[in-house]
C-alpha cells in the first residue's frame, strides 16, 4: 500500500481534477520523457522501452507522488546542502521566485511610498508586490555585456526614499553583487542617520 504524504495533489472528485502543484502525470507521461531523453530506433530500443516500461508500472504501484514542494525531506536535505555550500544557516527553497521575492519584500517592510530600485529588464515577479502596496519602481540601466542591472546606475538612482535594491541575475549571468552590496550599506546606514536626526529634532 502506498504511503500517504501530508499532501493532496487533487483538490478532489471534481469534474476537472485540479493538480495543486505542477501538473498530474502516470506511466505513460513517464515514459514519454525517457524515450525523449534517451532517443533510439529499432527492435533492440522498443524491446528495452517495453522492459523499463513494465519496471515503472510496478514502481508505480508501490510508490507515492512527492510531498509538499517546501516541506518534504528532499527540499530539507537540499536546503542543509545549499547551507553548507554558502556557509549559511538559513537556506529556505521556496516553489518560485515570485514567492522568494514577496517574502524578501515583506521582510524589509516595504511601505507606501518607498523606492526600489529594479534592473529595466527582468521578470514581472520583481515588480509585483512593490506595485501592490504602492511602493515606486525605479528602473535601472542593465550593463549592455552581461544584461544584469549596472551599479553605475544604480548609484545615480538612488535618493532618500530609496527602500531596497533588487538585483536579479539573468540568463546565467550573475549580477557583480560587490558594488551593489556597498551601495546598499551605504543606502541603509544614510537612512538610518537620518531617522536618528528626525527623531532628535522631534524631541
Amino acid at each position: 500500500m502506498s504511503k500517504a504524504t501530508d499532501f493532496r495533489y487533487n483538490t478532489g472528485a471534481t469534474r476537472v481534477p485540479w493538480a495543486a502543484v505542477g501538473e498530474n502525470y502516470n506511466v505513460n507521461d513517464l515514459m514519454e520523457i525517457i524515450k525523449f531523453l534517451m532517443q533510439g530506433e529499432g527492435p533492440e530500443y522498443e524491446e528495452a522501452v517495453k522492459a523499463v516500461k513494465a519496471q515503472v508500472e510496478k514502481l508505480d504501484k508501490i510508490s507515492t507522488p512527492p510531498g509538499k514542494l517546501s516541506l518534504a525531506s528532499k527540499v530539507e536535505a537540499a536546503e542543509e546542502a545549499a547551507n553548507a555550500y554558502l556557509g549559511t544557516d538559513t537556506s529556505t527553497f521556496v516553489t518560485n521566485a515570485t514567492a522568494g521575492f514577496e517574502i524578501a519584500y515583506k521582510y524589509a517592510n516595504l511601505k507606501p511610498g518607498d523606492e526600489v530600485i529594479v534592473p529595466a529588464i527582468t521578470f514581472i515577479a520583481t515588480m509585483a508586490y512593490p506595485l501592490s502596496v504602492g511602493a515606486k519602481l525605479v528602473f535601472a540601466d542593465v550593463d549592455p555585456v552581461t544584461i544584469n542591472m549596472d551599479p553605475a546606475d544604480v548609484a545615480r538612482k538612488i535618493t532618500s526614499k530609496t527602500k531596497m535594491i533588487v538585483p536579479v541575475h539573468i540568463g546565467g549571468y550573475p549580477v557583480v553583487m560587490d558594488p551593489i552590496m556597498e551601495l546598499a550599506k551605504k543606502t541603509r546606514y544614510n537612512r538610518s542617520r537620518r531617522c536618528r536626526t528626525r527623531i532628535r529634532r522631534n524631541v
